[in-house]
């Protein structure tokens, strides 16, 4: 006989004795052995939740942190009022029927009216 072989029948024969033992056990024995694995099956479940809960509260937090972080990031890096004035000043500017020759010389007339304001 081979040592596998050997195994093999001894785990056979270690499974037929406790057979043997669990069909002869007395029926109070029964009873309570199963109280125990349905309260054992009942702790496994509600501890199996209770992980669930401890892991998900914190990562919804913390999922609920980074979501507003990143709006407030967004929103105060927004455009401000005074880049939306001048994009309103440009629609503006290419809306009105205006010849584009003044916007051509826009720098030199800025120049020339901050020279006069100088010169007063």
């Amino acid at each position: 006989m081979t040592a596998q072989n050997r195994d093999e029948a001894f785990l056979e024969k270690v499974r037929r004795t406790l057979d043997t033992s669990v069909d002869n056990i007395d029926t109070g024995i029964q009873l309570r052995l199963g109280r125990i694995r349905k309260e054992v099956l009942w702790n496994e479940k509600h501890k199996k939740s209770r992980f669930r809960q401890r892991f998900l509260v914190p990562v919804t937090g913390v999922a609920a942190v980074l979501v507003a972080l990143l709006a407030s990031i967004l929103y105060f890096d927004g455009p401000s009022r005074l880049q939306q004035i001048d994009y309103v000043e440009d629609v503006e500017m290419l809306a009105s029927g205006d010849s584009l020759e003044f916007y051509a010389n826009l720098d030199f007339y800025a120049w020339l009216a901050k020279e006069e304001q100088n010169v007063r």
